[in-house]
């Protein structure tokens, strides 16, 4: 009796092949959600400066505004009380 090895399909060949295309897709797939994830959080840290740069802009555009106003109050008192000084002296010097 002869010893007769058995025949092995290609089995093995299709198997790997498989296990290739699902190993690329997985790693397709997982690069596709980290470019994903990164462009949402540069998105969304790009949306944050730029809320953050305009409420400084406005904090300081606000402060110069409160700041003018508040010298042209001060300098309108100051003349008008040397108005009503100089007004009231006068009216005294002539008495």
């Amino acid at each position: 009796m002869r010893d007769e090895q058995p025949v092995v399909t290609s089995r093995p060949p299709r198997a790997a092949l498989m296990c290739i295309v699902i190993v690329v897709a997985v790693v397709v797939i997982v690069a596709v959600v980290v470019v994903v994830v990164v462009v949402v959080v540069v998105a969304v840290v790009v949306v944050v400066v730029v809320i953050v740069v305009e409420v400084v802009v406005v904090v300081v555009v606000v402060v110069v505004v409160v700041v003018v106003v508040v010298v042209v109050v001060v300098v309108v008192v100051v003349v008008v009380v040397a108005v009503v000084v100089v007004v009231v002296v006068f009216f005294f010097s002539l008495l």
